[in-house]
């Protein structure tokens, strides 16, 4: 069986008072997930076409100087001070303005402050803990650590940070892509964290009977900004969200799903799956 949640991205319950995730586990071979992430709005705009002749595109800095440049070489001109995280803009021959919109960060800055795009490859860092190589939301993963303290997952920055931790001892993490893997961080059963470019999802997989029976009850601690305890709302949905001490913004955390080991020879998808209550 596999369960699974998404932070940012996708919801699980968060507790009203104490700040703790309860996921109720149930089935043998299990997997639980959940993902954490910043929400965003996509308004897609067609990105002009640079011919494919044309070695090294033009920019300028700002609007005024990229429409002058765009109408003396009849080419399209990126204004670089118009960029984003998620867009980019073209001065046009014309004198009109095109953007490239995205609904997930493609680029974040970098500490030389220049634009890097998004690289969600996991390294290890010299204090030992784990990171993206460019990420817009500062995710940072724990590694190998004692029962204390209990940090596992953090996102965001500031006031709007939101931390997830594991109560007890992690190993160090086997790292492939954007997946870390903490094994045996109970008997039989793997924690498993995937970054995403807004958020990341975590799976508990549950590789015996005797290993799922154990997840009856799991809780993880759910702090956001100084610490305190994050609040919760939900909606028709039943979804749930964390909402940093600034009132301003929230970190959306998915509804808990769990499915078993077995996969449709179909349509890929597990045989069973339903949400865990």
């Amino acid at each position: 069986m596999i369960m699974g949640v998404a932070v940012g991205e996708s919801c699980l319950d968060v507790g009203r008072h104490e700040g703790y995730r309860r996921l109720a586990v149930i089935g043998l071979v299990a997997v639980l997930g959940v993902s954490i992430g910043v929400a965003s709005v996509e308004e897609a705009g067609a990105a002009p076409a640079v011919p494919a002749a044309v070695a090294q595109p033009l920019e300028a800095a700002d609007q005024a100087s990229a429409m002058a440049l765009a109408y003396r070489k009849r080419r399209p001109v990126l204004v670089t001070g118009l960029t984003t995280e998620s867009s980019r803009t073209w001065a046009q021959p014309d004198g009109t303005l095109k953007a490239e919109m995205t609904s997930s960060p493609e680029r974040a800055r970098a500490s030389s402050g220049e634009w890097a795009d998004v690289d969600l490859t996991l390294e290890r860092k010299s204090d030992g803990s784990v990171e993206p190589r460019v990420h817009a939301r500062g995710v940072r993963l724990s590694g190998a650590r004692p029962a204390e303290p209990d940090s596992l997952v953090t996102l965001g920055f500031g006031d709007e940070q939101s931390a997830l931790g594991w109560r007890g001892a992690l190993p160090e993490p086997t790292l492939s892509g954007s997946t870390a893997t903490y094994p045996e961080v109970k008997p039989g059963v793997d924690l498993v964290v995937e970054v995403g470019r807004t958020g990341y999802q975590y799976f508990l997989v549950a590789k015996n009977p005797q290993a799922a029976a154990g997840l009856s009850t799991i809780s993880m601690p759910w702090r956001v900004g100084s610490g305190a305890p994050a609040a919760v709302t939900a909606d028709e949905r039943s979804r749930a969200a964390g909402v940093a001490g600034s009132g301003q913004s929230s970190t959306v955390v998915s509804d808990a799903r769990m499915w078993d080991a077995r996969v449709s020879p179909i349509t890929g998808e597990p045989v069973h799956a339903a949400d865990v209550v």
